[in-house]
C-alpha cells in the first residue's frame, strides 16, 4: 500500500512486464467476465466465459483477479480469485480492455 499512495494511478507509469503489458498487478483488482463458482467443476473447456448464473443468487457475483492498491503483496498474482457482487463499485476494482490482433 505504501507504494500506491493509497490510490489507483493512470496506466503506464510503471515499467511493463516482459510481454509489454502494464499494470497487471497491484494497481486495481480486475473484474473478469466469469461469474463466480466455488470450484471449476462444469467450467467451459473452450476458454470461454462461464456465465450461467446460479438460480439461488439474486445478484450474480463476478470473479475478481489479482490485487489492488489496497491489498497485500500476496494478493498481487493471477491466481488470486475472489468474488464481488456485479452491482458493487469499488475504488480498487477495474477491468482491462483487450483486443485480438
Amino acid at each position: 500500500m505504501e507504494n500506491s499512495g493509497f490510490a489507483t494511478h493512470p496506466v503506464g507509469l510503471k515499467k511493463p512486464n516482459p510481454w509489454g503489458l502494464y499494470d497487471i498487478y497491484g494497481n486495481a483488482g480486475e473484474w473478469v467476465q466469469d461469474e463466480y463458482h466455488i470450484s471449476y467443476k462444469g467450467a467451459p473447456i473452450d476458454g470461454g466465459a462461464w456465465e450461467n448464473a446460479l438460480p439461488s443468487v439474486s445478484t450474480p457475483v463476478r470473479v475478481r483477479r489479482g490485487g489492488g492498491w489496497n491489498g497485500n503483496a500476496g494478493c498481487c498474482r493471477s491466481a488470486e480469485r475472489l468474488f464481488v457482487a456485479q452491482d458493487k463499485r469499488l475504488n480498487s476494482l477495474g477491468f482491462r480492455v483487450v483486443k485480438d490482433i
